[in-house]
């Protein structure tokens, strides 16, 4: 167990040293900001450790471990979820569930069978050397997520929109719930009512910090915590020695993990839980274990949590997974069919906490899917085709030829600005996928090449294609790394693979071609790891040009994001804002009013076709201070997903003189107009 962990000893360590070199004064935030995030993902362990231990009884210990995570993170979102609808979230309730989950997990260690070994060979540590410098280019990844996470949302990354979608729902859906005291239906907010199993943990951040703004890279390096639980899921599911070793520098050298896994998102806990619901059915191919009902059931229940992060997980991890599993599984017709179902309610039931929330809320399970079937609150059939507008490629891009392009483009490389290219996923996944088909040729490998097919089938036909939407791509493949050091003939401390005799010429050249592999993975690693690295550098020149302040000097500080926010900026500390155009509302201090892009703002519904005087009436009875107008993100909304054609500055300007007065320019922000509402309508009258 000590030789094991000297690997990740030292990437940790090197990746410490780093950033005490980049920024010393990292660890004022990163350690308490850390400790929260970690106290999470120990507590969703503790609360998983007994039902993986009855699920997976005589399964590895690393096996049991990862199972535990995924349901332990599955069950406490579930409770904060039910405690959060009910109105009875708190600081004090936030402990007690993290208590619940730490006392388990205490128990769950104390009653842990302890492997027979012997001292001489726990002590052996010169066969950790060759792993440990084989993984230290995860080092760079590494430092690189924790480097970024440390910043304040919205500072990176451009390709991202500046995190615009953590701003817009990911962290500000959480603060409305929390600022409400309890989890509600948004009306004005859609994305709200996506399963929310990641977001839920950064609500359950929010109440044990008892502020959602304190709470927000302690969010972010949760996010990173996911990623590197994927990681380790990965090799949970690959014999130690080289093919687990392949595992983790397929899994970690990949670069969309330190690229997205320093932003609250949820693509990382989409990984973690496809990895694991992937390896359980990978052991399903192979005959592995004696309760394959039991195994099957965890690996629905981890798919099923997959899809409660995102609604394309469904497709892409819940259905996809089983049907490449159904196609090779050894077992007969009516036992495979049986074991399916056990899948399938093992997805249903993870699911079943968000269908249930969204039909309390809006009637529909799937909201805002499947409008024209099941219906929905506070959605129209003007609404439902705006949004099938806007979430489908455009025109140039819909024919299979043009898919294929725009696959290519997303999954093997992008143009950048200077000329060359570069891979989010990078080369090494994709390479070690296609090696482990093409030599091994069995049903594992079978399991794992049609999932990625289906996959890619699904991504292409169901999604406008985003290449963040089809990162859990790198769950077979990383799964498939594994199998491909396997097939090299080495095992657990230099055993062997099937009928390869130790100590034969095959055998010897299985070590020789393992040893390459690794090698070529590592160095991969290193210059996959350059990626998010460079862009970082990147970003922090940009904003050094236009902010003069050095970009590391922002780590920890949401304070001055909260100071320099335009709204906070332009409107007085009483003001109630009602805000058009805009949607990150994250940062606002004041109460406000905004609404998405696909939801209805009420105020314009009503402006659309009433007099001047009765627009501005219809903010004044509702308590409306002030009116704030982002001119650019209307200009972009309108050109992209649509936004009303009659609101333009003339049109503002006409409502003045019947009390929507504007204020004076060097009060406002760039980009944003304000104008305060009269608390009584203009006198037109003469003296």
């Amino acid at each position: 167990m000590v030789r094991r962990a000297i690997p990740a000893l030292a990437v940790l360590s090197v990746t410490a040293l780093a950033l005490t070199a980049l920024a010393p004064g990292i660890w004022l935030t990163l350690l308490p900001d850390g400790a929260a995030a970690l106290a999470v993902l120990l507590a969703g362990w503790g609360w998983g450790a007994w039902p993986a231990r009855w699920l997976l009884r005589d399964a590895a210990v690393e096996k049991q471990a990862a199972l535990g995570l995924a349901l332990g993170l599955g069950l406490l979102g579930s409770s904060a979820l039910a405690l959060g609808c009910a109105g009875l979230m708190s600081q004090v309730v936030a402990w007690a569930l993290l208590a619940v989950g730490a006392v388990a997990g205490l128990a769950r260690l104390v009653n842990r069978p302890v492997p027979a070994s012997s001292q001489a060979s726990e002590l052996r540590l010169t066969g950790a050397i060759a792993p440990s410098l084989a993984l230290l280019p995860l080092a760079i990844p590494l430092t690189v997520a924790l480097l970024a996470a440390c910043l304040p949302p919205g500072l990176i990354w451009d390709g991202e929109g500046r995190g615009y979608d953590v701003l817009e729902y990911h962290l500000q859906a959480p603060r409305e719930y929390f600022d409400a005291r309890r989890i509600h239906f948004l009306p004005h907010n859609v994305y709200a009512s996506f399963p929310q199993q990641v977001e839920i943990l950064y609500y359950l951040l929010m109440h044990l910090l008892n502020d959602p703004h304190a709470a927000a890279i302690p969010a972010q390096l949760l996010h990173v915590g996911l990623g590197a639980a994927f990681v380790l899921a990965c090799a949970a599911w690959a014999p130690s020695g080289p093919p687990r070793l392949l595992a983790v520098l397929v899994a970690g050298g990949a670069p969309w993990l330190a690229y997205v896994g320093p932003l609250a998102y949820v693509e990382n806990g989409v990984l973690l839980f496809a990895a694991v619901a992937g390896g359980l059915l990978l052991d399903a191919v192979r005959g592995a274990g004696p309760r394959p009902v039991a195994a099957m059931l965890a690996a629905g229940l981890c798919a099923g949590l997959a899809g409660a992060c995102k609604y394309p997980a469904l497709a892409l991890v819940s259905a996809a997974a089983p049907i490449a599993w159904i196609f090779v599984a050894r077992e007969p017709s009516a036992l495979r069919m049986r074991l399916a179902l056990t899948f399938a309610a093992g997805v249903a039931v993870a699911f079943a906490p968000w269908a249930v929330r969204n039909t309390l809320f809006t009637g529909n399970p799937v909201y805002p899917f499947a409008y024209s079937y099941l219906g929905g609150r506070d959605w129209s059939p003007a609404q439902d085709e705006q949004w099938a507008r806007g979430h489908q490629p455009p025109p140039e891009h819909r024919s299979a030829a043009a898919r294929a392009a725009v696959a290519l483009r997303e999954l093997l490389g992008h143009p950048a600005e200077r000329g060359w290219s570069w891979s989010y996923f990078g080369l090494t996944p994709w390479l070690a996928g296609i090696a482990a088909v093409a030599l091994r040729r069995d049903r594992s490998s079978a399991f794992l090449a049609l999932w990625v097919v289906l996959l890619l089938l699904l991504w292409a036909g169901l999604t406008h294609m985003p290449g963040r939407f089809a990162m859990p791509l790198l769950a077979p493949l990383a799964l498939a790394a594994g199998l491909l050091g396997e097939r090299c003939g080495t095992g657990p401390a230099g055993g062997r693979h099937r009928s390869v005799v130790a100590g034969s010429p095959r055998a010897g050249a299985g070590r020789a071609l393992a040893a390459g592999l690794t090698t070529a993975a590592s160095a991969g690693a290193a210059l996959q790891g350059l990626i998010p690295a460079g862009l970082l550098a990147e970003r922090a020149g940009s904003h050094w040009r236009e902010t003069r302040v050095p970009m590391l000097a922002m780590l920890g500080r949401t304070d001055i994001m909260l100071l320099v926010n335009p709204v906070n900026a332009a409107t007085r500390p009483e003001a109630d804002v009602w805000l058009v155009g805009e949607a990150r509302a994250y940062y606002i201090l004041r109460p406000v009013r905004y609404t998405v892009v696909f939801s209805r703002d009420p105020w314009l519904e009503f402006a659309a076709g009433a007099p001047p005087a009765e627009v501005v009436a219809w903010l004044r009875t509702r308590a409306v201070s002030d009116v704030v107008f982002c001119w650019p993100e209307i200009g972009r909304l309108r050109q992209t997903y649509g936004f009303p054609g009659f609101v333009t500055p003339q049109w503002v300007e006409g409502l003045a003189p019947h009390g929507l007065r504007r204020v004076a320019p060097e009060e406002t922000s760039p980009g944003y107009d304000v104008y305060r509402v009269d608390t009584q309508p203009v006198s037109r009258a003469g003296p």
